[in-house]
């Protein structure tokens, strides 16, 4: 039998789990919930923010791989699922895409699609083009959380739509998908990790 290496920190291990004890242990400690106004899965800290880097940066299958597993085995992700009728991955930034970077929120969403049967739209074309990534922008010109919406469900007319993004910094670019909807639709945000403190 092959030796078997973590997918995280690539220590050598005996187990039959993709992760070894401590970055399992690690994992579970990042788990959060419900955040302001958007339900997130993880903290983007430690071993999610390395998996999430990895699988974006260098383009890793094996952590795009375990963030899917990960992603799915959440009892949240499940109930949030359950309560939409589409899904619309938040869109990446055109510096990403000009970099080569993986877009992790639309490979996460086809995920999320197959495993509960959805549909998946794509956010309005005009999201696609921002040059400045969000993350990158000073904290002027990040959106306060005060400023985050809150009111995410329409007048409950509309289809109910799973916006979905891999990482929440600032809730800007998940305010502008918002904005871009359809003003009938219910919107209930979901993200892999939030860096949001």
């Amino acid at each position: 039998m092959f030796p078997r290496y973590c997918a995280s920190c690539f220590t050598r291990h005996g187990e039959s789990h993709l992760l070894c004890f401590p970055c399992r242990d690690e994992l579970s400690d990042l788990r959060i919930g419900q955040q302001d106004a958007i339900l997130s899965c993880f903290r983007y800290k430690g071993v999610m923010r390395s998996l999430i880097l990895r699988a974006k940066v260098q383009g890793d299958h094996r952590a795009v791989g375990l963030l899917c597993d990960l992603l799915l085995k959440e009892d949240v992700v499940a109930a949030w699922a359950g309560s939409v009728d589409v899904l619309v991955p938040s869109p990446s930034s055109l510096w990403s895409r000009a970099r080569g970077r993986l877009d992790l929120a639309a490979l996460l969403v086809d995920a999320l699609a197959a495993r509960f049967g959805k549909s998946v739209l794509v956010a309005p074309w005009d999201l696609h083009w921002r040059i400045k990534k969000r993350a990158l922008s000073t904290r002027r010109e990040r959106l306060p959380l005060a400023d985050v919406p809150r009111d995410w469900d329409g007048n409950g007319e509309g289809p109910r739509i799973g916006l979905f993004d891999d990482v929440v910094t600032t809730g800007q670019t998940l305010a502008w998908t918002r904005a871009a909807l359809p003003p009938l639709a219910g919107v209930r945000p979901l993200t892999l990790a939030s860096a949001r403190e």
